[in-house]
């Protein structure tokens, strides 16, 4: 019996090999495939991100890219400068951080596009990278939204990393 595993799917695969992430692009039966540089977090700690729930000592923060147009390019995201994460399609970063005010940043095409956030203890908050990606070039955009409005896509998303920057000074 002839089996086609995963040959007619549009849908996003996660490679078993290494432990990482791969946004399959096309439906051809050699589509393009753009990976994580990093290993996935635990069974755990994905279980506790997608319940969304805030945290009483933190600040939590969802970075996700889930648009239609994004399809291609790695995009290396950080906060205030620090803990980078190359994010692909698809992904979500969870960012656990001291209240206050932070500065998520991330590089396309010799530009730096900056996000100011701001939050208390126990608040949480989804962010978005959001990009298109055509023929003629690819623009990416931060996208804020305070409210949980995002979470079904957070949700669907594949977590690619779990940062806790809470007692870094």
């Amino acid at each position: 019996m002839l089996q086609l595993i995963g040959c007619t799917t549009t849908q996003v695969s996660t490679s078993r090999m290494d432990d990482r992430y791969c946004f399959k692009i096309g439906k051809s039966y050699r589509p393009t495939l753009i990976c994580t540089v990093e290993v996935l977090p635990s069974a755990e700690t994905v279980e506790s991100a997608k319940r969304f729930e805030p945290n009483a000592d933190s600040y939590t923060v969802y970075v996700l890219r889930t648009r239609w147009g994004d399809v291609r390019n790695h995009l290396v995201a950080s906060v205030d400068g620090r803990a980078p994460v190359t994010t692909v399609p698809g992904s979500l970063v969870r960012l656990r951080l001291k209240p206050g005010e932070h500065v998520l940043a991330f590089e396309w095409e010799d530009k730096v596009k900056e996000l100011h956030v701001v939050g208390g203890p126990g608040d949480l908050h989804f962010v978005e990278i959001v990009g298109s990606v055509w023929s003629w070039g690819s623009t990416y955009e931060w996208e804020h939204n305070k409210l949980v409005a995002l979470r079904n896509s957070a949700t669907a998303a594949t977590l690619i990393a779990d940062i806790d920057l809470r007692q870094i000074p």
